[in-house]
Parts: C-alpha cells; sequence; structure tokens
C-alpha cells in the first residue's frame, strides 16, 4: 500500500512540474526576451556589409551599424593603422605608447587609483601618476567607445560642417566667456565661429578645446595678462605648494623681478607648452610660448607675433592646432591624445597634444554636449576611427570595472529597457529589440510598448528608412500606428528610439542623450 501511494505521489509530482514547463514554456512565446545579439537586415544588412568591405571588423560594424539606426546622417570611415605603416600593430603600439612615464598620466587623486601604475609613485605635471599599460590599452581600444557619446573623440574635425552659433553659445553657456567680449569687441562665440571659418576647423571643436583647458571659471593665470605676477609671488616666496594643495616647485634662485615681470600683458588661452613640474615651470614655460606668439601673423598684427591679447591668442592657438595636428594626420581628439597614424611618422608616439591619458574621452563629452544641447546629433557626422591588426578579441577592460564613473564608458553610467505589446510582446534590457514584420501591402502596422530608463524617459521617437525623426508626446508610453502605404515586395526598417531626460548643462550627465528600442525589418507582400 506504501508502495502505492510512493508510486501515486511520484506521478502527481511528475505531471505538475510537466504542466508548469507547459506553462512557462507558454509565458516565454507570449512575453519573449529578445537576445542580445542584433541582426541586421535590408538596408541595415548592407550597411554593415559595407563597413566590413572598408575594412572594419566584425565587433566594430555590428557596433556602428547599431549608432546608425539611432543617427541615420553618421557616416563611419576606418583609419587603418597598420596599412599605414606595417610595424604599428596593436602590441607594438601599446609598447611604444608605454614605453616613457610622462606620455600618458593620470590624475592623483585617489578617485582614479586603479589607473595608476602599480610599480612607479612618481608625481608629473603637478599632480599626475605614470598610467599602467592597462589603462593605456583600455583608453586606446576604440571598440570601448562605440557609443553615442564617447565616439566623439573621433570626430573628424577637419570635416566641413555648416556648423551654426547656437552650438558655439552652448559649449560656451555658464562659462566666463558666455558673456565676455574680447579686445576686438567680438563675443568669444561670434569669433570662435571666425576663425573656425578662416582655417577650415570646426568652431565648435575651438570653443570645447578652450572649455577644456580653461574650464568654467576661466580663472588661470595664463589667461588673466598678469601671469608675470603670480610668478614673481611665486619666485619671492619660494612657494613649494600653493593653497589648492597643487605643486608650484619655485625655484631658489635663476630669475630676476624684471625676468618674471615681463611675461605680464600676454595670453595662453589654449595652453600651448604649458608644461613642466611644478606650476612654476607651467606657467613660465606657457608665457614664453604666448611672447613668441604667430610669427607668420606679425605682419598683420602691425609687426607684433605676440599673443598680446586673448583674440590673438585664440587664433594663434587655432592656427597651431591646424598646422601641427589637424594638417598632420591628427585630425580627431582620439588622434591628437594617440599619435598613431603612420603617415605622421616623424612624430608618431611623441607628438601628442596632452598628456592625461583620458583627455580625448573627457573632451570628447563636452564636444557631444555641445551637439546634444542644442539638438544637433541627427545632423551628418563623420567619424574616423582607428582600427589596428592584431586586437585582442575582444576589447580591452577598464582597470576600474566601471567604479570609476569619471571615466567609465557613457554605456555603464545608466540602464534601460524596452517592453513591447504590439505586434508580439518582447522585452530587452540595455539593448535594442529586432523583429522581421511580414505584412500585407495595404495594410497598417500598430506598435505599442513602453521604456524605462534610469534618468527617465521624455519622449520616443520614430523614423521609417532613415527619414525624419517622428515625435510621440506621451512620455515612455508609446502606441501608434504607421500610415504608410509601402509598395509589394519591398523592405523597409521602422526605428523606434527614446530620448533620456538629461541635462547636458550638469557635468556628470554628458553621455547618451538617446537609446535604440525597436528595429522593425517591415517585409512588405502582396
Amino acid at each position: 500500500m506504501k508502495q502505492k501511494t510512493k508510486r501515486l505521489i511520484a506521478i502527481i509530482l511528475c505531471l505538475l512540474t510537466l504542466c508548469s514547463m507547459v506553462l512557462f514554456a507558454g509565458w516565454l512565446l507570449r512575453f519573449q526576451v529578445a537576445p542580445e545579439e542584433p541582426y541586421f537586415e535590408g538596408e541595415a544588412h548592407l550597411f554593415y556589409f559595407s563597413l566590413l568591405e572598408k575594412g572594419f571588423p566584425h565587433d566594430y560594424a555590428k557596433e556602428l551599424t547599431e549608432l546608425h539606426l539611432l543617427h541615420p546622417a553618421w557616416s563611419f570611415e576606418p583609419l587603418l593603422i597598420s596599412q599605414t605603416n606595417s610595424a604599428y600593430t596593436w602590441d607594438y603600439v601599446i609598447e611604444q605608447e608605454t614605453k616613457e612615464p610622462q606620455t600618458n598620466l593620470t590624475h592623483a587623486d585617489p578617485t582614479y587609483q586603479a589607473y595608476h601604475h602599480p610599480r612607479n609613485s612618481d608625481l608629473y605635471d603637478s599632480g599626475y601618476y605614470q598610467a599602467s599599460v592597462e589603462t593605456v590599452e583600455y583608453f586606446m581600444d576604440p571598440r570601448n567607445f562605440l557609443n553615442e557619446t564617447d565616439i566623439f573623440q573621433f570626430f573628424d574635425l577637419s570635416f566641413h560642417t555648416d556648423s551654426q552659433i547656437s552650438e558655439v553659445e552652448s559649449v560656451l553657456k555658464g562659462t566666463f566667456m558666455e558673456s565676455q567680449a574680447l579686445e576686438n569687441g567680438l563675443t568669444y562665440a561670434e569669433y570662435f565661429m571666425q576663425v573656425g571659418e578662416e582655417l577650415g576647423i570646426n568652431p565648435v571643436y575651438l570653443a570645447t578645446k578652450v572649455r577644456q583647458e580653461q574650464g568654467v571659471d576661466g580663472n588661470s593665470p595664463i589667461i588673466s595678462g598678469s601671469c608675470g605676477n603670480r610668478l614673481l609671488y611665486y619666485y619671492e616666496n619660494k612657494t613649494q605648494t600653493n593653497e589648492n594643495g597643487k605643486q608650484v616647485l619655485a625655484p631658489a634662485s635663476g630669475y630676476t623681478e624684471e625676468q618674471l615681470l615681463a611675461l605680464n600683458g600676454y595670453y595662453n588661452i589654449f595652453n600651448v607648452k604649458a608644461s613642466g613640474n611644478g606650476l612654476f615651470l607651467i606657467y613660465y614655460n606657457a608665457m614664453n610660448r604666448a611672447i613668441e606668439g604667430t610669427p607668420e601673423k606679425a605682419d598683420d598684427w602691425g609687426g607684433n607675433s605676440a599673443w598680446d591679447t586673448c583674440w590673438k591668442s585664440i587664433w594663434g592657438g587655432s592656427y597651431l592646432l591646424k598646422k601641427n595636428y589637424i594638417d598632420r594626420y591628427q585630425s580627431t581628439l582620439y588622434l591628437q591624445k594617440f599619435n598613431v597614424d603612420g603617415r605622421a611618422a616623424d612624430r608618431n608616439f611623441w607628438g601628442q597634444y596632452m598628456q592625461n591619458i583620458s583627455g580625448a574621452m573627457t573632451e570628447s563629452r563636452t564636444l557631444y554636449a555641445a551637439f546634444a544641447s542644442v539638438g544637433a546629433l541627427d545632423s551628418a557626422c563623420t567619424f574616423l576611427i582607428p582600427v589596428y591588426d592584431k586586437m585582442p578579441a575582444k576589447p580591452c577592460a577598464d582597470p576600474a570595472d566601471g567604479t570609476c564613473t569619471i571615466l567609465a564608458q557613457a554605456t555603464n553610467r545608466y540602464e534601460y529597457q524596452t517592453k513591447l505589446t504590439e505586434p508580439t510582446r518582447l522585452r530587452a534590457d540595455n539593448y535594442a529589440i529586432y523583429q522581421t514584420l511580414d505584412v500585407k501591402s495595404g495594410r497598417k502596422i500598430s506598435i505599442s510598448g513602453i521604456a524605462s530608463h534610469t534618468y527617465g524617459v521624455k519622449e520616443i521617437q520614430y523614423c521609417v528608412d532613415g527619414g525624419e525623426w517622428i515625435s510621440l508626446d506621451t512620455g515612455k508610453h508609446f502606441d501608434f500606428t504607421l500610415p504608410e502605404q509601402f509598395s509589394p515586395n519591398t523592405m523597409h526598417i521602422l526605428t523606434v528610439r527614446g530620448v533620456a531626460e538629461y541635462d547636458h548643462d550638469v557635468s556628470n550627465r554628458k553621455q547618451n542623450q538617446y537609446f535604440l528600442c525597436a528595429v522593425y525589418y517591415i517585409n512588405v507582400t502582396d
């Protein structure tokens, strides 16, 4: 009897388990979880393969095709580093960039400790440590930054764009340059536009560069016109550390009062040659470079080439950026930080604008925010992205594993989710839903769902075949019907994206404003 009871219980348990599996399978069919790996059809498929044909590897092409769906006007060009010089494989480039301690530095603050070199505790340039090899690999691997924000370090600065003064003004908003006029009577924004047009450099980039170098307040002695006074004060008091704890390291001898005061009246807004061990030497070198100025403009400037006004400093610094970087195969922020294009062999790995290992990333976020804040992200942008032979199979890891939010990839700083209820129930976390729909010609398509985001959802937008984005004024919920009368035997792409509730005037929110919710490949039949 006991044996029969046991068998009966076992049978009942098996039946219950089977029923549970069937119910669970039915639930999955009812509310599927979308696959993480995107797939491309139609125009997206063609775009993906065009990237492969250009020389982009698969992992590049996949991310860039998703960005193309998000911003159809964007275009991407590979910079095939190992073709510019066959010796420039990934390992070789990393070796060259890590040979000298001061080539790549990271801030000494404990916030950045994961990026510090494990065996070199020397301080450089008033508060920076040598970056570890792993840190250099992380920042040099372009695959880490193929997202809407960080990709702006590959923005081609020499590419002609129809920049608007409103974009420049957005960069300067809230800074010392917002309302202040220059000595020539023009506003900073007006003059950046003028210089950009004259030299063929993106004026938004010029404004971004100055903001990066001088900060919001613009209180550096280098642009005060009285830097000589500050240097004399440091020298007479033998100042070793200033009130903010930064190393000054004023020498005990070797200078005169007359020599230092002669440095008054000059400006160096791009911080050209502002380098050295300690603030005294940094300021001194910067002012002497300002006195040298721009010899090519001496005749136009009344026989004096010096940067003795702020506007001359802007023109001179911009000219140097064009002459020394953009015209010498360093036309992106990435290439200005990592000079790896073999066509500039005479200055590879040393002719680099900045020592800060994160410089290209941080400047790109300011540049990105300038576009985002004026709604210009959907304008035509060209990105020049390095590709190296013999790269690691996977993108090089962030040494801080995302815990240092300032230097983590933009995609690591938020989460989002999309749930679709019609025409099929699907859900995706932190990636887009991809689906193929077969519809008969003349029939309408109804789409509905909801999107959520760490910082909230401002609105949902959709476009068909890369056309104009249509806004749905319904917040995170969306419900719409396509009115298009598609021709039979054609394929179309319906893209749905969310707009995050970002304030791009807030420094820690300069990150991806748009996120891809869903991509429908629509096959139209008779």
